[in-house]
């Protein structure tokens, strides 16, 4: 992927992070993903899927992330790249903590 292509898809869908997931301790395979933030929705929905099934959660939370990159088939295959794509999903979610000033 370029920085033009890059370009485009944050013209598109705003900021754009680069999710690189490997397959195994090697790192001989990886999955590249470009993911946009994440929306209320998207949160409702992941969290919800991980009082269920966190794989399912974690399959779902990167489709409605995923802007363009790898397909996600191969991860499905791999428990190393589950877990490696679970802490990187997490680290997806996470936002800024409010700031309180004193007046």
């Amino acid at each position: 992927m370029t920085e033009v292509n890059i370009a485009a898809l944050e013209a598109q869908h705003g900021k754009i992070k680069t999710v690189i997931i490997p397959l195994d301790e090697d790192k001989a395979e990886t999955l590249t993903i470009y993911c946009k933030a994440p929306t209320r929705a998207v949160r409702k929905m992941i969290s919800e899927l991980t009082d269920k099934n966190t794989d399912s959660a974690i399959i779902a939370g990167f489709n409605a992330l995923r802007v363009a990159g790898d397909e996600l088939i191969k991860l499905k295959d791999s428990d190393y790249g589950m877990t490696s794509a679970e802490d990187a999903l997490i680290t997806l979610l996470q936002v800024q903590k409010a700031e309180i000033k004193k007046n």
